[in-house]
């Protein structure tokens, strides 16, 4: 996504994501993955930073974000048809 960042429709949606997200913790929920896992997702004017839940201290989440492992394990199988058909992300972290 970072590659793409300059060309439409991505940098549409970046740069209304930095409008209404910028700075907001994200609580993201992977769900259906053999063990929980949960991130803590903050987007800058540098660009998105991921690391553990766990390791937010004394965490206020501005927001919740449930994903399936299953639809990462797709995008992560073809990424060129998700950057070609930006549509077909789920953009649900960017919106309330």
């Amino acid at each position: 996504m970072a590659s793409n960042r300059e060309r439409f429709p991505f940098k549409q949606i970046f740069d209304a994501a930095q409008r209404h997200e910028c700075g907001k913790v994200i609580e993201v929920n992977i769900i259906g993955a053999a063990q929980p896992l949960s991130y803590a997702m903050t987007l800058d004017h540098e660009g998105l930073h991921v690391k553990p839940h766990d390791a937010c201290e004394d965490c206020q989440c501005d927001k919740k974000w449930d994903i399936t492992y299953d639809y990462l394990q797709k995008v992560m199988r073809a990424p060129e048809h998700y950057i070609q058909n930006p549509a077909m992300l789920d953009w649900g972290w960017v919106s309330e």
